[in-house]
């Protein structure tokens, strides 16, 4: 009876290890490298998606989406829409983080800020446009994404589009 390992037999036991450590890295990659990503991507989406929760809340109790007021005209940036308490304001700001504030004015004043919120969304990328007919806006198309930087480029990742029509949901709310 013998006490030790032969050495083909060690051999053949760190060649073994070796072929299964590398059948295993991208396992470990993956681990270590994408899962913090989606955790992220998630994080971000989660953050737009509360955005865009508010905004449908605005635009279905909206009266109308004015092209302009008190020297602020909805863009590319702005995004204006009108309620009984004032006008709220979605800008999208230098970082890219979208701030909600509503404007008040009396009888000649100057608009007043009354409250704000902010978005921080600076890895997301969102884009609006008023739908308009007969010269009145009577929807917003709200598209957003997340950019990630990966060797071959940009890529666009959870990039979606959501139509929120003006008072669509007024009569639903009456209802119950």
């Amino acid at each position: 009876m013998r006490k030790g390992f032969m050495l083909v037999e060690m051999i053949t036991a760190v060649v073994l290890l070796m072929a299964l450590s590398l059948a295993f890295v991208p396992v470990f990659r993956t681990l270590l490298q994408d899962v913090p990503k989606m955790y992220q991507w998630a994080n971000i989406n989660s953050s737009v998606q509360d955005l865009l929760s508010h905004i449908r809340a605005d635009i279905d109790a909206a009266g109308e989406l004015p092209d302009a007021y008190g020297g602020v005209t909805t863009g590319e940036r702005t995004l204006l829409i009108e309620q009984p308490e004032g006008i709220v304001v979605y800008q999208l700001n230098k970082d890219d983080n979208v701030v909600r504030s509503i404007l008040t004015a009396g009888q000649g004043q100057e608009s007043k800020i009354h409250e704000e919120n902010i978005w921080q969304t600076s890895q997301a990328k969102i884009k609006w446009q008023v739908w308009q007919k007969a010269g009145s806006g009577f929807a917003v198309e709200i598209t957003t994404w997340i950019e990630h930087e990966t060797p071959r480029g940009v890529e666009k990742k959870l990039a979606n589009s959501r139509v929120f029509f003006v008072g669509a949901l007024a009569g639903a709310y009456q209802a119950k």
